[in-house]
Order: C-alpha cells, then structure tokens, then sequence
C-alpha cells in the first residue's frame, strides 16, 4: 500500500465516533492559516454551493434520496479536505480532538516532574 492510499485510510471514519472526530478535526483545520486558502474557503463553498441549489445529481423532490446526494457531498468534501491538507497539521489537532497528549504538547527539553522546597 503507498503513502497516500494508507492515509486514505486513515481518514475515513469507522464509526460514528471517528466521524465526530473527523468533522472536529476539519473545522480546527478550516480556522488554521498554514492550511491553503483554497482548501480553507474552496472546498466548504463548492460543498455549500452543491447542497444550497437546486441542481442535483438525485433531485430533492424524491424524499429521502434526494437528501442522501447531499449528505455524500458532505462526506466526499470532508474526505478530500482532510485527504489535502499536510499531514504534520492534522497530526497535531488529532490528538488535541482525541484529547491524547501527544508528542506536540511538550517538546523535548521540557521535564514534567513535582518538587519541593526543603529549607536548611
């Protein structure tokens, strides 16, 4: 398996979970400037802009269906912007979204360790 088909994997949710996860790790990386413009504001307004008007691939007029397009759009555009953006970014959000601390949270000169004070 190569790089990017492995970290195709890696992004596509398992279960309710990881897809809560996913949408919060995406809406971290939307507000992040080192993200490119284009998947910053491209993605979410050409996902919008399909859900927003009226031309579908299934028309909305079939309930149910119709609303299913939608929903596969957001998926794919959540899919493809997290697919984009690099790797060393959306490594350091997911362990903020997953609440582990990661390696980012203290770099390597830093000890975490109590201390007291005796007096002589």
């Amino acid at each position: 398996m190569t790089d990017s088909q492995q970290e195709s994997a890696a992004n596509k949710p398992r279960s309710i979970q990881e897809l809560w996860e996913n949408i919060q790790l995406a809406w971290h990386l939307l507000r992040d400037n080192r993200v490119s413009p284009i998947l910053r504001f491209g993605i979410p307004i050409l996902v919008a802009a399909y859900v927003i008007l009226p031309i579908d691939i299934i028309p909305d007029v079939i309930p149910g269906l119709g609303q299913l397009d939608d929903l596969a759009m957001l998926w794919v555009g959540l899919t493809f912007f997290l697919n984009k953006v690099p790797t060393e970014i959306k490594e350091e959000y997911r362990s903020g979204v997953r609440g582990d601390a990661g390696p980012s949270a203290v770099g390597p000169d830093v000890v975490d360790a109590d201390f007291r004070v005796v007096n002589d």
